[in-house]
């Protein structure tokens, strides 16, 4: 398309023509099912995923509070400090990380360190204001690389657990400690690599 004269004129056009590409397919998914009979998944309203947001802004928004000196770095991440973030939207574990998570197979929230560090998990505390101290259900080291290996300490300081680089677990009820029993909900020192 060639537009000759105006550059406002020209603006507006490609304004126009640009919003029309975009609304168009979803225009066309509400008018009929493939059929063309009505009705159907394409004449109803797209999912409101509004309730969604809201929550995990009220998530984020508890976490802060119960975390001073805590930032929010995007729509569900959190820098604790010293190294350590809280992901609220129970993402996979980036390259390089070794993240813990609240419950099993990998869910209910995670927080995840990027450098060697000796971290005390009573700083840390949940959104609903739980603190991170015995409430690690699985880990996963899958990301990390090199010959680094995460180690796990219970509230005597006695270690319990060590996950080398390139490995996981993910349900601590069902794994064995150097303590006896099951690391589960009983972490309260980490050190990353």
């Amino acid at each position: 398309m060639k537009f000759i004269g105006n550059p406002m004129v020209k603006a507006a056009a490609l304004g126009a023509l640009t919003i029309a590409l975009i609304a168009a397919p979803a225009a066309s998914a509400w008018a009929a099912a493939p059929d063309g009979r009505g009705g159907g998944p394409y004449a109803t309203a797209p999912h409101d995923r509004s309730a969604e947001v809201g929550g995990m802004a009220q998530q984020v928004r508890q976490a802060l509070a119960h975390n001073p000196g805590s930032r929010q770095i995007d729509a569900h991440t959190i820098a604790l400090g010293k190294g350590a973030f809280m992901d609220l939207a129970d993402g996979k574990c980036s390259r390089g990380r070794l993240c813990v998570y609240k419950d099993s197979n990998f869910s209910g929230g995670a927080m995840y360190w990027s450098t060697c560090t000796t971290q005390d998990l009573r700083r840390f505390h949940w959104p609903n204001g739980e603190s991170a101290v015995g409430s690690i259900s699985s880990i996963d080291n899958r990301n990390q690389y090199g010959d680094v290996q995460s180690r796990f300490y219970d509230s005597r300081d006695r270690f319990m657990i060590a996950v080398n680089a390139g490995h996981y677990l993910k349900d601590l009820s069902k794994d064995s400690s150097q303590t006896g029993g099951s690391p589960n909900d009983k972490t309260y020192k980490i050190k990353v690599c």
